[in-house]
């Protein structure tokens, strides 16, 4: 018997043994294992839209070419991708190694340096990132650069149909809501088992419920000169905005690889909402989500939704594709409204909830 036999053999009769000292042991494996598979996946899957959003700027291209075109610039180039991935990797690294060699000293003094290195995420580091990736792709297109004259005119009207999209997207919500609620019930569906699924791992460690409780009731009940702020709120609205609009955004395109991603996407999502109460008692967790998880959950089964809807035509091959692709962004964009809500109430709500409730 190899190696990995012998490991599969003992994974599985631990599991089957039900002996309370070793199951945990093997949920967390699996845990590990899972996190490191999904993290594969999600490279695999993303690695051909590298240079879309790009080639969209530079090349004047549209969604479906440009997702062509990266696709190839990246099958043509692949060492060269590698390796640019692999630099980027290694400067996020060395910058999240410096801040957390500050953090750890500042933490004796009751500090923090997270706040500012949002800022400098914000405002530094993701630019910089950015400019090196356009830089990169001239390289590899030999395409020169054309600088635009940008009028105030044009900025204005940019801004008028952004202001006009924003006010039209309830509507624009409401209409896909009740024309595809079996894509809706479906994205529910899985949310559900992922939530169960999150609960039944987390619950197998509900002997650490108490101490983890214990050591977060005093991280939230000290909050910064006095408030009920761990961090600063103007900040973390910014940095759960971006982030959470890269969900969405992922949730609705992703779709078009046999619609599996957005399923597995609000799946996992679910996931770590069920793992917070399976090892929270229910009021902590309930105060930690339910304000601000409204708006984000309403947000990502229709992002999920339309996603899967995207990925149905796809596999039918809709000749109407680029139509279906247009209404997916739109869905997806007009979800943005709600997660803009959620990142407010997340960042100065939910703190104050959660302050209470300790």
């Amino acid at each position: 018997m190899s190696d990995s036999d012998l490991a599969v053999a003992l994974i599985i009769s631990a599991l089957l043994s039900g002996h309370s000292s070793s199951y945990p042991i093997v949920i967390f494996f699996l845990l590990i294992f899972s996190f490191i598979l999904w993290l594969f996946l999600w490279f695999l899957i993303s690695l051909p839209f590298f240079f879309v959003e790009t080639s969209i700027v530079i090349e004047n291209r549209g969604i479906m070419d440009s997702i062509k075109r990266s696709a190839d610039l990246v099958i043509k180039n692949i060492w060269q991708v590698l390796l640019f991935i692999v630099v980027l990797i290694v400067i996020w690294s060395a910058y999240l190694l410096l801040m957390i060699s500050l953090e750890i000293p500042l933490s004796l003094l009751s500090l923090g340096i997270w706040p500012l290195s949002a800022l400098i995420i914000l405002f530094f580091m993701t630019p910089w990132m950015d400019l090196a990736k356009l830089n990169f792709f001239l390289n590899i297109t030999y395409s020169p650069v054309k600088i635009r004259d940008v009028r105030l005119e044009l900025i204005g009207e940019y801004l008028s149909r952004s202001k006009s999209f924003v006010l039209s997207s309830p509507s624009i919500l409401i209409d896909f809501v009740r024309g595809n609620i079996d894509y809706i019930l479906l994205s529910t569906l899985f949310a559900g088992i992922g939530f169960s699924i999150g609960y039944l791992i987390m619950n197998q460690f509900s002997f650490l419920s108490g101490d983890i409780t214990d050591i977060l009731v005093d991280d939230w009940g000290e909050g910064l000169f006095g408030t009920p702020y761990t961090s600063l709120p103007f900040i973390d609205v910014f940095y759960y905005f971006f982030h959470n609009t890269n969900v969405i955004i992922d949730l609705s395109l992703s779709g078009m690889f046999f619609v599996l991603p957005p399923l597995l996407g609000v799946s996992i999502t679910a996931g770590t909402i069920g793992m917070l109460y399976g090892i929270l008692p229910f009021h902590l967790a309930t105060a930690a989500i339910f304000a601000h998880g409204i708006f984000e959950l309403a947000a990502l089964l229709i992002a999920t939704a339309a996603g899967l809807r995207f990925g149905v035509h796809v596999i039918r091959r809709d000749p109407n594709i680029d139509r279906i692709l247009d209404d997916t962004l739109k869905v997806g964009f007009a979800s943005l409204p709600l997660i803009a809500i959620a990142a407010f109430i997340e960042a100065f709500i939910t703190p104050v909830i959660i302050y209470m409730m300790v």
